[in-house]
């Protein structure tokens, strides 16, 4: 209830307008996702937030995955290349989305969740990160309750949550 209230009374709208608010990159680890990978992506491109990035690792998937993302966003390999502060199985290429530079996708090859957010991690260069699961959708206005106590309180505030609510047996058009 009190999410709720605060969230009523706090000026998003604002917040979406300032240049202070800080960078986030929002790090999307997948294996064989082929059936939800687009649909958030698409949900983390319409979000509402002054600036972010979006890495999808594709940590060795067997099935479409990669070929779903490359095709329904228009990926192109680029070359690019990646801190090696945290150890990690090799990546086999990175992809961009030349429409909108917002979102990177690093192939990989398999080394579990945790090597696949390491290679996000080393991949970024923005002060915040964000992790969410390949099935994951995002409300279009979740990094902006996420980053709102971090905005009103830095000093003391270094990490966010969110509600997550089951969208089972409901239709999802567009990351909607």
């Amino acid at each position: 209830h009190r999410q709720a209230r605060r969230a009523f009374i706090d000026d998003y709208a604002y917040m979406l307008r300032s240049r202070l608010a800080p960078p986030v990159t929002v790090l999307v680890p997948c294996m064989n996702e082929d059936a939800t990978i687009v649909e958030n992506v698409h949900s983390l491109l319409t979000g509402k937030y002054p600036a972010f990035e979006i890495i999808v690792i594709n940590d060795g998937s067997t099935d479409e995955t990669l070929t779903r993302l490359v095709e329904a966003f228009d990926l192109v390999k680029v070359s690019r290349v990646l801190r090696d502060d945290i150890g990690t199985r090799p990546v086999r290429a990175i992809y961009k989305d030349p429409a909108d530079p917002r979102l990177i996708v690093i192939d990989k090859e398999n080394g579990g969740k945790a090597d696949a957010l390491n290679v996000g991690i080393n991949a970024t260069h923005m002060p915040y990160i964000l992790t969410i699961d390949a099935d994951v959708i995002l409300d279009e206005e979740a990094l902006l309750r996420i980053m709102k106590p971090i905005m009103d309180d830095p000093e003391h505030v270094m990490a966010g949550g969110g509600i997550v609510r089951i969208v089972n047996e409901c239709e999802v058009q567009g990351g909607q």
